[in-house]
């Protein structure tokens, strides 16, 4: 049977997941439009960016609770990339119609995150 603990730590994760694929779904939804000049940084992007934000510090504290220790090397570097994910989305809002390549900069930012969340162990 799950604990309570279990379930808040599920639910998180996948509402973590939902932001990530939702981030990475919308940002490549704008290359196309990009590409003829009218890409655009939809609210919801900058949305996703916060609930991952939110529910990575949820999921944390849910390691702390169960009296687990986390690798705050990991959490530190993982913080960082989602920092300058959240920065360059704010910029580009700012300099719209967006170019693609600042789409790929967001992009290869969220796979670079998703990659140390799995490959880092």
């Amino acid at each position: 049977m799950l604990t309570g603990m279990e379930i808040v730590k599920g639910i998180l994760v996948v509402l973590h997941l939902l932001c990530f694929g939702a981030m990475l779904g919308i940002t490549i939804a704008q290359f196309k439009p990009a590409a003829k000049g009218k890409g655009v940084i939809p609210n919801g992007l900058i949305h996703c960016a916060w609930g991952l934000l939110i529910t990575g510090a949820g999921l944390i504290g849910t390691v702390y609770a169960a009296g687990g220790a986390p690798n705050n090397l990991k959490i530190a570097v993982k913080l960082l990339v989602l920092i300058a994910i959240i920065v360059l989305l704010f910029v580009l809002k700012k300099k719209q119609p967006v170019k693609p390549a600042g789409l790929g900069a967001v992009a290869a930012l969220l796979v670079v995150n998703v990659a140390l969340a799995v490959l880092w162990a």
